[in-house]
């Protein structure tokens, strides 16, 4: 993504983001990551485990979305402790991110 793209960007730069999107987004990246790890991606290491009569199991962009709502809702229901310190995280983050501009 060149920077052109980004510069119709440039008017929603300063808008602020509320806890509930903000969390939503660490969940989609969460998601997006397990589906990375659990992927096989050597070619010869697949042929192995295909010859091994592995099963495989096979992702599509609605099961990331489904696991990314797992998460979200774990991170919003797991305990007041852990999810005052999540929420403080991505306030100071969103707090860090405007006044940097």
């Amino acid at each position: 993504m060149g920077n052109d793209n980004l510069l119709d960007l440039e008017a929603i730069k300063d808008a602020p983001v509320s806890p509930a999107t903000a969390i939503a987004a660490v969940a989609l990246n969460f998601a997006m990551k397990w589906y990375d790890m659990t992927t096989i991606k050597d070619g010869a290491m697949y042929q192995q485990k295909k010859l091994e009569g592995a099963n495989f199991q096979y992702y599509d962009f609605p099961d990331v979305l489904e696991r990314a709502k797992e998460i979200e809702l774990w991170i919003l229901g797991s305990p007041s402790r852990l999810s005052q310190a999540v929420l403080e995280v991505i306030a100071d983050e969103l707090a860090e991110g405007v006044s940097n501009g």
